[in-house]
């Protein structure tokens, strides 16, 4: 599928993904049809998270570094299935990528980019007031949702960049157990029906993370 998520690299250590309650399979932790790959920060770098996405048929999106890193592949090895198909979660309840954030601060210019590289922005919401006034617009990446958030007005001309990811978990409770005081007491979403918590800094995996409850 043109478009689909296929791989978001993230400084850190593998370790600090299975410490969590994630099942790894070479070097990578699969979920859904996506994976996570760690990687080393660049010499000199002192910049943590999201460091590249691989999406299928894609090489160019206003400026989000799509680059693969020596070594990877572009598609992820086939996740390992039930027998009816479905991709197991992980020890920790989670089965799937909910969505990605990248951030901008020009939202029009970047929703061009997304959609001179087939992407259709599915939704747009408005956040805050005044100075604080942002703007959420909403894309698929195959089956994960990109959340591109800037501000109302244009401030600059920098590039995009990859920000955070939320995951969907089966069962909060459960994840809550598995990361221990490594996660933030579970709240209501912004979404009617679910739930979120957030993976505090202390479980040293780099990138900003969500866990959340499935839609319905």
């Amino acid at each position: 599928m043109t478009g689909q998520l296929v791989a978001v690299h993230v400084t850190g250590k593998l370790t600090h993904w299975q410490a969590c309650g994630f099942a790894t399979r070479d070097s990578c932790v699969p979920i859904g049809q996506s994976e996570i790959r760690t990687v080393t920060a660049s010499s000199g770098d002192a910049s943590t998270g999201v460091v590249s996405v691989a999406l299928d048929g894609v090489d160019d999106l206003d400026g989000l570094d799509l680059a693969m890193h020596a070594g990877q592949s572009a598609v992820p090895a086939e996740p390992t299935r039930s027998r009816d198909g479905a991709v197991p979660e992980h020890p920790n309840g989670v089965f799937a990528i909910d969505h990605i954030v990248a951030t901008t601060p020009d939202v029009s210019r970047t929703t061009q980019a997304f959609e001179r590289a087939g992407f259709e922005a599915r939704r747009v919401r408005s956040i805050g007031e005044g100075s604080d006034a942002r703007v959420q617009t909403f894309f698929w990446f195959g089956d994960v949702i990109c959340e591109l958030v800037g501000p109302a007005q244009p401030t600059g001309d920098e590039p995009a960049q990859w920000w955070g990811i939320a995951l969907t978990t089966s069962n909060l409770r459960r994840s809550a157990t598995a990361f221990g005081d490594h996660l933030s007491p579970i709240r209501p979403a912004v979404q009617a029906g679910r739930e979120v918590a957030t993976v505090r800094r202390s479980a040293q995996l780099d990138v900003p993370l969500l866990l959340i409850s499935p839609h319905g």
